[in-house]
């Protein structure tokens, strides 16, 4: 296996977080390749406590197939304990889109964008045995329906505003986390009526394939 782990520490804010990154990295490497093929990947954990998720103390992004970032919180409460307790679940996720070819690196449709992040979510729960995470839920099914509609306007589209339609637009009046929980209610939707198939066996399959 070709998955490497590296601190990024000039300032020496991680010290103290090294084992806990190598030990929960080790782990969450090895529960997820027992479910998909993902290899040849760098995750690299650097300080920057503004893009780590709130409520959280750390984040995740695939910048390339080969490349995950893992922005790190070193001043939230407790840190270590979410290290160990929930990095997994970050880790199955951005693992998934690196498999999947979802990376910051290629051009997407908002139809695709939503698949990737329903399935990525989808998948964590198959593996970790978990609760869907606060941006899944995000909505309710009068809003899940209303904002399904107007996304359909934007499905085909290469130009579509990410940042809106995923972290909310207070212009366009567009709730925050909408499109995470968009793409969660059509994957939950498509698994449902296929019981016999799994996240971990569709990392493979195209976007189109969710139309209903």
């Amino acid at each position: 296996m070709n998955i490497h782990v590296q601190t990024l520490n000039a300032g020496g804010r991680l010290t103290k977080l090294r084992h806990t990154i190598e030990e929960a990295s080790r782990l969450a490497i090895a529960h997820v390749t027992e479910y998909i093929p993902v290899d040849n990947v760098d995750i690299i954990f650097y300080d920057h406590p503004q893009r780590a998720i709130e409520h959280l103390g750390f984040g995740g992004y695939s910048l390339t197939d080969n490349l995950v970032m893992i922005p790190v919180n070193p001043k939230f409460r407790n840190l270590e304990i979410r290290l160990k307790e929930k990095f997994v679940r970050t880790l199955s996720h951005e693992l998934y889109h690196c498999l999947r070819h979802y990376t910051y690196a290629k051009r997407h449709t908002l139809f695709e964008s939503l698949m990737n992040e329903g399935l990525a979510d989808h998948f964590d729960i198959e593996i970790n045995k978990s609760e869907p995470e606060k941006w899944d839920t995000a909505l309710d099914k009068t809003q899940i329906e209303e904002w399904t509609n107007r996304a359909k306007e934007e499905f085909n589209s290469y130009d579509y505003n990410h940042q809106a339609w995923f972290l909310g637009s207070k212009i366009r009046n567009i709730p925050h986390w909408t499109g995470y929980s968009i793409g969660f209610s059509i994957v939950g939707k498509y698994l449902q009526k296929h019981p016999d198939k799994k996240p971990s066996h569709l990392y493979n399959v195209e976007a189109k394939e969710f139309i209903e």
